[in-house]
């Protein structure tokens, strides 16, 4: 065996064979640097040397004042050669899925100083645009390519913007610090989830979110649920050009509430005068489509099938469970259906199921969307199926749900 250079902390058996730091370095704190060291040459092992990532952006700000807290932390993490004095750079907190699956979610916490504390330990990437003007600022839960420095994985540059969301128009750090805010006015904010202005803050799809226990460190993955897609693509030609009112959907509303598991509306269905009081019936919908998917708890009302999935997960009853999609980690699949609250009184809810999945998108659809059946709503997915960003999504419900790593290390 090769013998290791003096002054050198790498095994001559690893890629990089050059000295991670200097002799300095190591009279001043070699504890330290000996654990950097260990530290780097695992991740580049495990990572197999890969220093080009696609990441998600937590947090963004551009060069901030010299005397502002968010100039300290940079200063603090960052190498002094990537801090820059250009008013045209920016820095990005960034979330790479492969390197920091252990550390929680920051977007998971509605605390502003939780969040804050969790979006520090993450790495601190500078964007610098092509152009001269001021930078657009790639917003949280923005997609973008990331070349790292070294394998410390502390630090480098965001090379490309994927995917562009629109910038906060709020200071997160201010909001830390003086007291929690609502991003672009919206309304209630559930796990870092601005929902839609009017949602009342004890909706009950909030309730029942808040009622999960996670199980932080699973992966909840299922099997796919066959058929969904052919029954979806069905009903969206069947309602192609139509509404809740048009001549001959009677019949087809009434199929939903009677020939599913949902219960029967008898004859008080209503689509006649102010289309705000007419009967909803997207829950129906989604039970139709779930019919033949075996023990699907249906009902005309969302909040009654999560109810029940709630109470499943909690007295290990049916295979149908409820989880959330803002403290959890959730594989979506076809036939998994996500639940938002909307605004109004503390039960008006909306529910979408997944009917494909594809190139690293769920694709969703529902009924009552504008008085009708649509599809075609996405939500991108990160490479292991988890979703990037899920909207105003809170919960979803899924069928014999287990743990991924538990599963394919037996």
């Amino acid at each position: 065996m090769s013998q290791i250079k003096r002054g050198e902390l790498n095994a001559t058996t690893q890629r990089r064979k050059v000295p991670t730091v200097t002799r300095d370095q190591i009279q001043d704190n070699a504890s330290a640097v000996y654990n950097e060291s260990i530290s780097n040459l695992m991740n580049e092992d495990i990572l197999q040397s890969r220093l080009n990532f696609d990441a998600q952006v937590l947090l963004s700000f551009s060069t901030p004042e010299k005397d502002s807290l968010l100039y300290k932390l940079i200063k603090a993490i960052l190498p002094s050669a990537q801090r820059g004095t250009g008013v045209k750079e920016a820095f990005c907190f960034c979330r790479v899925p492969e390197i920091h699956g252990h550390i929680p979610d920051p977007n998971s916490y509605s605390d502003p100083l939780k969040r804050i504390s969790f979006i520090l330990m993450h790495p601190v990437l500078k964007y610098t645009p092509d152009s001269d003007s001021e930078p657009d600022l790639p917003g949280k839960n923005s997609i973008v390519s990331v070349a790292f420095d070294n394998f410390s994985y502390r630090s480098g540059k965001i090379t490309n913007v994927i995917y562009a969301a629109q910038q906060d128009d709020y200071t997160l750090l201010d909001s830390a610090a003086g007291g929690s805010r609502t991003a672009h006015g919206e309304g209630p904010t559930v796990g870092g989830t601005a929902l839609e202005p009017g949602t009342s803050p004890t909706n009950k799809i909030i309730e029942y979110e808040a009622a999960i226990e996670p199980a932080y460190g699973t992966t909840w993955v299922s099997d796919e649920i066959s058929d969904i897609k052919s029954r979806v693509d069905g009903e969206a030609t069947l309602w192609s050009g139509k509404q809740t009112n048009s001549s001959g959907m009677r019949s087809v509303l009434n199929k939903y509430f009677n020939d599913s598991s949902a219960p029967k509306f008898g004859t008080g269905f209503i689509t006649t005068g102010d289309p705000k009081t007419w009967t909803a019936w997207s829950a129906a919908f989604i039970s139709w489509i779930l019919k033949n998917a075996g023990e699907f708890p249906g009902s005309s009302k969302h909040r009654a099938y999560c109810q029940t999935a709630l109470e499943n997960r909690q007295t290990d009853g049916g295979p149908w469970r409820l989880y959330s999609l803002v403290r959890e980690r959730v594989v979506l699949q076809v036939g998994d259906v996500l639940v938002r609250p909307r605004p109004g009184d503390d039960f008006v809810s909306h529910g979408d199921i997944v009917y494909l999945v594809k190139d690293g998108i769920a694709y969703l659809a529902g009924g009552n969307l504008s008085s009708t059946v649509k599809k075609g709503m996405t939500i991108p997915l990160n490479a292991d199926g988890t979703p990037i960003s899920t909207g105003r999504y809170l919960v979803v419900v899924k069928k014999n749900a287990s743990d991924r790593d538990a599963t394919s290390s037996l």
